[in-house]
């Protein structure tokens, strides 16, 4: 999907760094699988359905970040 989205000529940044911090100090680091535009997540999953940890995951990664949810 990576190599699929750049040679599309989007912006791509794969494994993106993502830091979350709490009262000003680093709390956490996540790491995005794939960022397209500085604006899309893609979490990719290898499962037979997305279960609820899944979406919190996404949404604390959202969260942490100016992309809006």
């Amino acid at each position: 999907m990576y190599f699929e989205l750049k040679s599309l000529g989007y912006n791509v940044v794969a494994q993106k760094q993502i830091k979350v911090y709490f009262r000003n100090q680093l709390y956490r680091e996540y790491y995005a699988d794939i960022l397209i535009e500085d604006n899309v997540i893609i979490e990719l999953k290898a499962c037979e359905l997305l279960m609820n940890v899944h979406v919190a995951q996404l949404m604390n990664y959202l969260k942490a970040t100016e992309i809006e949810v």
